[in-house]
């Protein structure tokens, strides 16, 4: 991608942004803008390393029911973070990091009605995304235990 100064030097922000646009409009033929030749998606949870931009083009082509679930439109910046709202099935919470680091907060909610929270820790090398690492966690109920010394979020 091209930036402002109409250079294709990105600031890793940038990138990011171009990552979102070319997930928002599929055009996984353009991931080598964004993603580093050595790029890695890990999830922990389910044991899972995709090596290699051709295998994470494979994988956003087949996601079940196509990738129209994570849609993002920019807010705006505040400070050095950026704000992004996603369709009814995700709502990003924060964006924030530095130096070669992102780190991406979002709420899911499922068509099974169930919601999660999803964590993405996106390292960049020569302004693209090297190394992306996402956490999956159900939303529980507090544990009554300690509701004396806490206090409760919405």
């Amino acid at each position: 991608m091209i930036n402002a100064s109409g250079t294709a030097n990105l600031s890793n922000l940038e990138t990011l942004e171009s990552w979102i646009e070319i997930l928002n409009s599929s055009a996984f033929d353009k991931l080598e803008e964004v993603l580093h030749p050595d790029y890695v998606q890990e999830i922990p949870q389910s044991r899972e390393r995709v090596r290699g931009i051709e295998n994470m083009r494979q994988v956003l082509a087949h996601y079940p029911g196509g990738f129209q679930l994570a849609r993002f439109e920019r807010l705006g910046m505040v400070g050095s973070a950026a704000h992004y709202l996603m369709t009814a099935s995700f709502s990003v919470v924060k964006v924030q990091g530095s130096d070669d680091i992102l780190g991406v907060y979002m709420k899911a909610h499922y068509p099974d009605g169930s919601d999660w929270y999803y964590a993405s820790f996106l390292e960049f090398r020569d302004h693209k995304i090297v190394k992306g690492t996402d956490f999956f966690a159900p939303l529980f109920d507090a544990p009554e235990w300690r509701a004396e010394w806490v206090q409760r979020m919405e």
